[in-house]
């Protein structure tokens, strides 16, 4: 398997608060120039959920472009509920993006059989592949390792963003024991 370095980066943004495309160039490129493989766009540190849709419609059309030849592009989709998720899934899918990066809903605090049917219905409602994002800090929710197991079975779930306890990490694309 090979390994990938994919940072998660900031979003910038000018004076009115729409895409500093100058900004997200120079980001960008010192990724690329540092032996980042990949980014992570538009997640939690990405202002996300604070970005109005044009602008976060900006931010992943101009990363696109920019990103062209160099390393992948992630999207942070993650929202307050399926339907405002699955809203900004069907928005990024018009580009050519490597795949969505969805967290819990950080609104509602659902159980682990909860969440293993909500990821598994994005899974399926996405043409794009998508990972997992365990943000327990800002969700109030964890991801347990049994329900990323249960996960990581669907086809359209390629791997997650960890952001909790380094010591609940583990691969889960080897053997299982």
């Amino acid at each position: 398997m090979v390994s990938s370095l994919i940072s998660a980066i900031c979003t910038p943004l000018t004076e009115d608060d729409s895409l500093h495309i100058d900004g997200l160039a120079a980001h960008l490129e010192d990724q690329w120039r540092n032996g980042i493989h990949g980014v992570l766009i538009g997640g939690t540190m990405g202002l996300m959920q604070l970005l109005d849709d044009a602008t976060y419609g900006d931010l992943v059309r101009h990363s696109v472009e920019l990103a062209r030849g160099r390393g992948e592009i992630l999207v942070g989709v993650g929202d307050t509920s399926f339907t405002r998720t699955l809203g900004r899934i069907r928005c990024v899918e018009q580009f050519d993006v490597d795949g969505v990066v969805a967290l819990a809903p950080f609104f509602f605090q659902l159980e682990q059989a909860e969440l293993i049917a909500y990821f598994k219905e994005l899974a399926d409602q996405s043409k794009k592949p998508l990972y997992l994002y365990d943000l327990p800090q800002r969700t109030r929710t964890n991801l347990q390792l049994k329900t990323v197991l249960e996960l990581s079975k669907h086809p359209n779930i390629r791997g997650i963003k960890c952001s909790g306890e380094w010591s609940a990490t583990r691969r889960t694309d080897g053997p299982r024991g």
